[in-house]
């Protein structure tokens, strides 16, 4: 059940014990910038149901945001675990990894992301196969 404010336009909270319900309700305070919010509710959502992928991301996306990028790759990590076809976490986690300056990690995951890739990445791809050229003169 998702609970409104007495205006009935905005989401309180959600008296549900479905994970898809919190899932749905951190999206929704994801979009209005309540990173909080949105965090807790993810959290909730994996508690109920820790194989939903797209809850690990979407934590994960905010931890990184949040400079937890540890936090963030180990979310990527499960994410990828349950789904291996979410590429886009390949590629956030080449991020992630870049930052703590584990090139090698990121290289793995950049070219996990360059080889799944569909024609709908041709841009992306282009430019993550100059990012691992990059980052092999570096190691």
């Amino acid at each position: 059940m998702i609970i409104y404010d007495s205006n009935g336009t905005s989401i309180l909270s959600v008296a549900s014990n479905r994970a898809e319900d919190h899932y749905n309700l951190g999206v929704h305070n994801h979009n209005q910038g309540k990173i909080n919010e949105a965090i807790a509710n993810y959290i909730e959502a994996l508690r109920l149901r820790p194989d939903l992928p797209e809850a690990h991301v979407n934590l994960a996306t905010l931890y990184y945001s949040r400079g937890k990028v540890i936090e963030a790759i180990k979310e990527y990590k499960e994410a990828l675990k349950i789904n291996p076809d979410l590429i886009e976490a390949y590629c956030n986690m080449g991020n992630a990894y870049c930052d703590l300056g584990e090139y090698k990690n990121a290289i793995l995951c950049y070219r996990a992301f360059v080889e799944q890739s569909s024609s709908q990445y041709s841009s992306q791809v282009n430019q993550v196969v100059q990012m691992i050229i990059e980052l092999e003169r570096l190691i």
